[in-house]
C-alpha cells in the first residue's frame, strides 16, 4: 500500500544514511528512509554527501515534492560540495542550524511528463 506523497519533505541526511545502513545490517528488504515516502525506498546513499543530496532532490522531484529540506551535521556538511550541486540540481539556500546546516530547495519542480513519465 503506497502512501500519498507530501508536499513538503524535511530529511536529515545524517538519519537517512544510518537508516540505510542499519537496514542493510538487521533487515533483508523493505528499507524504510522516512514513513509516509514510499518513493525514498530506491534511494542507495554514496560516499559523496553532495550525490546523496542530489539524488534525494531527484527522487524527491519525481514523486512530485515541491519543497525539500535537507538537514546535515556540520562533519557531513564540511565533505558537502556546494558548487557542484547547485550544478546538480538548481538554486537552494543554506541555512545554519545548531549542530549543522540545512539546505532548502524552494521550488523542486514537478517532474517532466513529456516523455510520459518515464524518466529520462
Amino acid at each position: 500500500m503506497s502512501t500519498a506523497t507530501p508536499r513538503s519533505l524535511r530529511l536529515d541526511l545524517d538519519q537517512v544514511v544510518d537508516a540505510y545502513v542499519h537496514n542493510l545490517n538487521v533487515m533483508l528488504r523493505g528499507f524504510k528512509a522516512v514513513d509516509g515516502c514510499d518513493f525514498l525506498e530506491t534511494f542507495v546513499p554514496s560516499e559523496d554527501p553532495t550525490a546523496s543530496v542530489r539524488d534525494l532532490v531527484e527522487l524527491s522531484r519525481d514523486a512530485g515534492v515541491h519543497r525539500v529540506s535537507i538537514a546535515m551535521s556540520t562533519a557531513t556538511a564540511g565533505r558537502l560540495d556546494r558548487a557542484q550541486l547547485g550544478r546538480d540540481v538548481g538554486h537552494f539556500t543554506v541555512d545554519t542550524t545548531a549542530d549543522g546546516i540545512e539546505l532548502l530547495f524552494a521550488t523542486v519542480a514537478p517532474p517532466d511528463d513529456s516523455l510520459g513519465g518515464i524518466h529520462p
